[in-house]
C-alpha cells in the first residue's frame, strides 16, 4: 500500500512459465474462471503449497501495475518447488475481469480461495500430500481466514493490525508535519463512514488532496463490501484460535507491513524475522528509518537478489518432525 505513488515504472513484458508449468482453469465463487498454474514437485516433500497473492489486480506470479518490476508470486513457487515443494498459484478474481458488477466481496475472494484449494487437493501432483497455505500481503489475512481448510499455514508480510490501524501506520509516517493531526482525523472520519454506511465526509481545510483520494479508493462502490467487512478485523484474535501449524514471516526492512511492536500475547505460533528483507523479501541494505514510498521501491524488482527464506523451510523441517513450537527464528 502506498499512499504517496511511486515514480512509473516500466512495464516488464510477459514472461512465459518456466516448462514445469501446468496452466489450468478453476472454477471460483459464482462461476468465474479463474487462470492458476501448478508447479510439479521435486524430491519428497510432505507439502504441497497453495500460494495466495497481496491485494489489488495481482495475477498468479504476483504480478501487479504498482510493482510491475517483481513477481513475488512466481519467485516464491520457484523457490518451494527448488525445495521439494509442489504448488499451485492463481490469479485473482480482478484480473482480466470485465464489467462493473464484478462481486469483489470478502465472501466472493474467500469462495475463490476455497475452491482453489479443494482443487489443489485434487491434483496429481498434491496426491499423498498436506496442503501449506502461503500468503503475502493480503493474501496473508485472506489465507489466515481460510486456514482451517489447510494443513499449515505461513502468513508471510501479513498486516501489522487491522486494516484501519495498518493504513493510519503507513499514512502517517508519510504525512507531512503541518496539518498531521487535521489529516489523520479526516482519515478517522472516513473510516467511521465505512463503518456506519455513510456518504464520503467533506474535507475540510488543511487535509491533503491525495487523502481524498485515497478515501474515495476505500469508499469506490465495488470494494467497499470488502474494505467494510475487513477494515476491523484483528489477524490476531483469528491466529489465537488457529489448531494448525503456523508461522509469520517479515522482512525487517518492511516499511508496507511491519511487524508489530509488542506481539500479540494471544499468537501461538512461530515468529521468523528476516533480515536485510523488504516487502517482497528482497535485499534491502538502507536502514529502514530512511526508506519512504519512493525511495523503498527502487528494491522491488527481480534484479535484486532474494533474501536468505532459508529459515521458513526450516520451521517446515519442524513441522515434519512434530517439533514445531511458539518460538522466535532468526
Amino acid at each position: 500500500m502506498l499512499f504517496f505513488p511511486p515514480p512509473q515504472h516500466q512495464e516488464l513484458p510477459e514472461e512465459k512459465n518456466s516448462v514445469a508449468d501446468r496452466d489450468i482453469q478453476i472454477r471460483g465463487f459464482n462461476g468465474i474462471n479463474l487462470g492458476a498454474s501448478v508447479k510439479q514437485p521435486i524430491g519428497l516433500s510432505r507439502w504441497f503449497a497453495v500460494l495466495v497473492q497481496d491485494a489489488g489486480q495481482t495475477d498468479r506470479n504476483g504480478h501487479n501495475q504498482t510493482t510491475p518490476k517483481v513477481r513475488t508470486g512466481l519467485t516464491l513457487a520457484e523457490l518451494m518447488q527448488k525445495n521439494g515443494i509442489g504448488s499451485l498459484r492463481y490469479d485473482k478474481r480482478l484480473v482480466g475481469a470485465e464489467g462493473a458488477n464484478l462481486d469483489l466481496s470478502l465472501d466472493a475472494q474467500l469462495g475463490d480461495l476455497s475452491a482453489v484449494i479443494a482443487v489443489a487437493k485434487g491434483l496429481p501432483e498434491a496426491r499423498g500430500k498436506q496442503i501449506l497455505l502461503l500468503g503475502h500481503g493480503e493474501g496473508a489475512l485472506m489465507s489466515l481466514l481460510a486456514a482451517s481448510q489447510a494443513d499449515a499455514l505461513i502468513m508471510l508480510a501479513p498486516p501489522s493490525g487491522t486494516m484501519a490501524k495498518t493504513i493510519k501506520t503507513h499514512i502517517e509516517a508519510q504525512l507531512p508535519v503541518p496539518n498531521k493531526e487535521i489529516n489523520l482525523a479526516y482519515l478517522e472520519s472516513i473510516f467511521q463512514s465505512i463503518r456506519d454506511s455513510k456518504p464520503m465526509p467533506l474535507a475540510t481545510t488543511g487535509v491533503h488532496a491525495a487523502i481524498v483520494q485515497f478515501g474515495r479508493s476505500l469508499m469506490a462502490p465495488a470494494t467497499l463490501g470488502f474494505v467494510k467487512s475487513t477494515m476491523d478485523l484483528d489477524p490476531w484474535v483469528i491466529a489465537s484460535r488457529l489448531p494448525i501449524p503456523h508461522a509469520t514471516v517479515w522482512g525487517d526492512r518492511d516499511i508496507i507491513t511491519s511487524k508489530p511492536q509488542g506481539f500479540s500475547e494471544l499468537y501461538g505460533g512461530a515468529i521468523i524475522d528476516v533480515p536485510n528483507a523488504n516487502h517482497h523479501f528482497r535485499i534491502e541494505l538502507r536502514s529502514k528509518e530512511s526508506l519512504d514510498g519512493s525511495t523503498a521501491v527502487t528494491t522491488y524488482s527481480e534484479s535484486v537478489p532474494l533474501a536468505d527464506l532459508d529459515s521458513i523451510f526450516a520451521w517446515l523441517q519442524s513441522v515434519a518432525r512434530g517439533s514445531s513450537s511458539t518460538s522466535q527464528v532468526q
